[in-house]
């Protein structure tokens, strides 16, 4: 059963899309919306670990009001929700005295490799010419699964390791019906400024690409490449069905803390970043320098200038998950509604998670779960709530009809539509903050439907919200 585990990882329920996400502003260490007003501005750049304002490296962000960028095109904004086992990069301000809760300002959301799965082997298989690795930890959505997913159309989330190897955090199944069927994530290599071309070399083929115009690249340089046809055939790639996108993580400065694979000892280097350990930093874990390898996965928090990570602390990927006993079962926390039970499990977030023992939580409390997978079956080893307003406040993204605009929220009910947990009654009447995201502001008239997000805390199965924002604004096609 551990060598199935190992390759196997975790199924989840919550897909992607208009999905609801509820998630924690308080409770379990502070609320990020009443932080101090001498917040520490940084970015942070890893794994979503936690629906709830997100969990990334170990910190629970507030979103709303955040500016999401699309992963296939980052000069938009992102409309649906977060998910767990997704890669994302943001900027925001971290309250000082917990260091533990944050608002969010800014997120990137990186795309993951995205084609056809072939060539399933042990624990591997191969996406778009990428060499794709999984292990207990990788996460399954969208109907996609270990058992299914050799010939499925999939996106797979994760961290770029040595020779272009994507280590999986999430892998969902895909339609690819969109404009890019194919995506491939690498690192530069063989630039040629002369020629106009640069190359991405992956487990099956050497990619010759193109440079955009305009875009300046370096070797090393962590990059994504989208395209409308599947990279590992025949037809040359070029601009034309070719998209670059730079992951842009060496534009970072200040304090920052990044999650990545160790891709170099000399100089170290995390991702394409590379990192100054000679500043005596704290080594947490057990960790320390002799005992780092190319391939491992790690944290590094200090201070990054101009591609550079000055290290304050450095840990092992899995300290963060270290629990008060000094087990690691802190892997993913959820914070929201319980939204359905059976027997000994219950859902949210739209994850289903087993109890082993004590009294399942009812329908429609709210919860803080931290969880870890045991023999495949994500497993609470504490479920927690919080009965004042202030300490469980949460975030949820769903759909409503907004005919009239942003006139149609803010009254005394509505009905927000999601595709796992069925429909949620909100209170907007009473919201301080109710606005469209900046690319989708309009004043127009009809019959629209908008994708929301919603902060607020529940009075009676009903959502009070006390901020609301239009992420997307569709009119029947």
């Amino acid at each position: 059963m551990q060598a199935f585990l190992h390759r196997h990882g975790l199924i989840l329920t919550a897909v992607t899309g208009a999905v609801i996400s509820l998630a924690a502003c308080g409770g379990g260490g502070g609320s990020p919306s009443s932080t101090s007003t001498a917040n520490t501005s940084a970015s942070y750049s890893g794994t979503v670990t936690g629906l709830g304002s997100i969990v990334v490296n170990g910190v629970r962000f507030s979103t709303v009001g955040a500016t999401t960028t699309d992963p296939d095109d980052p000069s938009s904004s992102y409309g649906s929700a977060l998910t767990l086992g997704s890669s994302v990069t943001l900027q925001g301000n971290i309250d000082p005295a917990t260091g533990t809760v944050g608002q969010a300002t800014r997120i990137v959301v990186h795309g993951g490799v995205r084609g056809i799965v072939g060539a399933v082997s042990g624990n591997t298989f191969v996406v778009a010419g990428q060499l794709v690795q999984v292990d207990a930890n990788t996460l399954y959505a969208n109907g996609a699964s270990w058992a299914s997913v050799n010939g499925m159309s999939v996106e797979v989330h994760g961290t770029l390791s040595t020779n272009n190897v994507l280590l999986a955090t999430r892998v969902e199944q895909e339609s690819q019906s969109g404009t890019y069927p194919y995506a491939v994530v690498g690192q530069v290599s063989a630039l040629d400024t002369d020629a106009g071309t640069f190359q991405l070399a992956l487990s099956t083929k050497t990619l010759t690409l193109p440079i955009p115009a305009g875009m300046t690249l370096s070797n090393g340089l962590t990059v994504r490449v989208l395209s409308t046809i599947d990279p590992t055939g025949v037809t040359p790639l070029t601009t034309n069905n070719t998209k670059v996108i730079v992951k842009g993580d060496r534009s970072l400065s200040g304090k920052t803390k990044l999650r990545g694979a160790i891709t170099s000892l000399s100089p170290l280097t995390i991702n394409d970043i590379t990192v100054d350990a000679s500043q005596n930093p704290k080594w947490d874990d057990g960790l320390n320098f002799g005992a780092l390898t190319v391939g491992q996965v790690v944290k590094v928090e200090g201070t990054l200038s101009n591609g550079t990570l000055v290290a304050r602390e450095i840990e092992a990927d899995e300290y963060e998950h270290k629990s008060g006993t000094g087990e690691y079962l802190d892997r993913i926390k959820l914070y929201g509604l319980v939204s359905a039970t059976n027997g000994t499990t219950f859902v949210v977030q739209g994850v289903s998670v087993s109890l082993s023992s004590g009294a399942l939580p009812a329908v429609g409390s709210y919860v803080e779960v931290k969880a870890r997978l045991v023999n495949g079956v994500l497993t609470a080893h504490e479920v927690s709530g919080n009965t004042t307003t202030s300490s469980s406040r949460f975030e949820t993204y769903g759909t409503v009809a907004c005919n009239n605009g942003l006139s149609d929220l803010q009254v005394s009910s509505f009905n927000l539509l999601t595709t796992t947990q069925g429909t949620l009654a909100v209170n907007g009447s009473n919201a301080s903050k109710v606005e469209y995201d900046d690319d989708v502001r309009t004043t127009s008239v009809g019959s629209y439907s908008c994708f929301l997000e919603v902060e607020g805390s529940v009075s009676n199965g009903v959502i009070q919200a006390t901020k609301i924002e239009v992420k997307r604004r569709t009119a029947p096609v």
